[in-house]
């Protein structure tokens, strides 16, 4: 489907598929593989369905925003908690979205998913610096460096993941009034 009408029986599949406690199977092979054509974000970056999308996934969670049902595999756990945060935080939730970010990068860190852990620590970074809570924002920051550092640098959706992560610490530091940290 290439439209968010022809999209919605997916989103009711996912929704019924959670009910029916085919979970896993909700997730692999319908949100992550069909709504969001794997790491595309198709529903949210091509079609702008934040909302339909984060009603969606609260089909995933035991207790929203963070507690995924214990199902699932951390990848998913990861996965689902990333999106809540990003979906609430597209909608201007920005303090909403925080916790579920902490615990998708709690959950990615868990599992060595070193590049999903670091975006997710980029995420923050900047979701903190909205809010104007500058040292958090710094720290998730350099969190988000060390992470990255673990992955190496190969090429991710946002391009190499250290550098990625480098550029994000030089705003937090720059926001922070460091300039000379942040040039470098």
């Amino acid at each position: 489907p290439e439209t968010l009408e022809e999209m919605m029986p997916l989103y009711q599949a996912v929704t019924h598929g959670c009910h029916a406690r085919r979970h896993q199977e909700a997730f692999d092979e319908v949100y992550l593989r069909r709504t969001q054509r794997g790491d595309e974000s198709y529903s949210a970056f091509t079609l702008g369905a934040i909302d339909v999308d984060l009603v969606a996934i609260s089909s995933f969670f035991d207790r929203k925003w963070d507690q995924p049902v214990a199902v699932l595999n951390d990848h998913a756990k990861g996965y689902v908690l990333n999106d809540a945060g990003w979906d609430l935080r597209s909608l201007d939730r920005l303090k909403d979205g925080i916790e579920p970010m902490k615990k998708a990068m709690e959950v990615r860190s868990g599992a060595e998913d070193w590049a999903d852990a670091a975006n997710t620590a980029t995420n923050l970074s900047a979701m903190h610096l909205q809010v104007g809570k500058l040292a958090q924002a710094l720290s998730y920051a350099q969190e988000g460096v060390k992470l990255a550092e673990r992955c190496g640098d190969e090429p991710g959706a946002f391009g190499a993941q250290q550098s990625y992560n480098r550029a994000f610490l030089g705003e937090a530091l720059h926001k922070a009034g460091r300039m000379e940290e942040a040039e470098e």
